[in-house]
């Protein structure tokens, strides 16, 4: 690129680092923003030409674009492309700025993402003039929820007729199934509830609690042995 377009316009920063931690991945709004500056340097109005590089990101990550004119779906990679259609240039007045953002939509997962914008004049759309980069971490919260089921455990056991819930927060029904995946028993929870084993044979079961609305919210190995004295 030549000197004058090298110094056309500048980018603040020219990396972005930026780590989100203590997300509610499971909130399927959740869109989280980093932005950079752009800032003509030229002494006249510009249009530029952007494009979106994924180096990488976890495989349900979607991102978009939102530059001063609109906010991108996130399957447009540039603001200028014969594939998709798009044709709508950054313009900027000479002596001014603005903010472009990268919107991440994690949709569930947590990780790492490094994504860059190449700019360029829309009148030169195959000639960079330069690059910021996003480098961006996005981390889960243990919520309350997750917290008090993590707590959750049967008791006795190895049990001999019967076993309990040290608390049923969170669990509507308990279903236990043997080895080869049958189910065996089917229980209501109710607090200080004891879930009969009799006429059970001896061996390892699986008990899934159960939320009526998340489906199977935990599952907990359980023994059960004949009394021996």
């Amino acid at each position: 690129m030549s000197l004058a377009q090298a110094q056309m316009i500048k980018l603040e920063p020219e990396t972005v680092t930026q780590t989100f931690a203590n997300q509610d991945l499971s909130d399927p709004t959740l869109q989280l923003q980093t932005y950079a500056k752009v800032i003509n340097l030229s002494g006249q109005k510009i249009s530029l030409r952007w494009s979106r590089v994924i180096v990488d990101q976890p495989i349900d990550w979607e991102t978009q674009v939102c530059d001063n004119s609109l906010c991108w779906l996130p399957h447009i990679s540039s603001n200028i492309d014969a594939m998709t259609g798009a044709n709508q240039p950054a313009v900027i007045e000479a002596d001014t700025s603005f903010e472009i953002g990268l919107y991440v939509v994690p949709n569930g997962a947590s990780g790492r993402g490094k994504f860059q914008l190449v700019f360029a004049l829309a009148s030169s759309p195959n000639t960079p003039i330069d690059t910021v980069t996003f480098d961006i971490s996005v981390n889960q919260t243990t919520s309350t929820n997750d917290i008090a089921l993590n707590d959750i455990r049967v008791f006795p056991n190895p049990a001999v007729d019967y076993f309990e819930l040290n608390t049923v927060t969170n669990v509507d029904r308990l279903m236990v199934y043997n080895l080869l995946g049958r189910e065996v028993r089917a229980y209501r929870a109710y607090s200080g509830q004891q879930y009969s084993l009799t006429g059970l044979p001896d061996g390892l079961y699986l008990v899934s609690l159960i939320n009526d609305r998340k489906g199977v919210v935990k599952t907990i190995r359980l023994n059960k042995r004949s009394w021996r004295p």
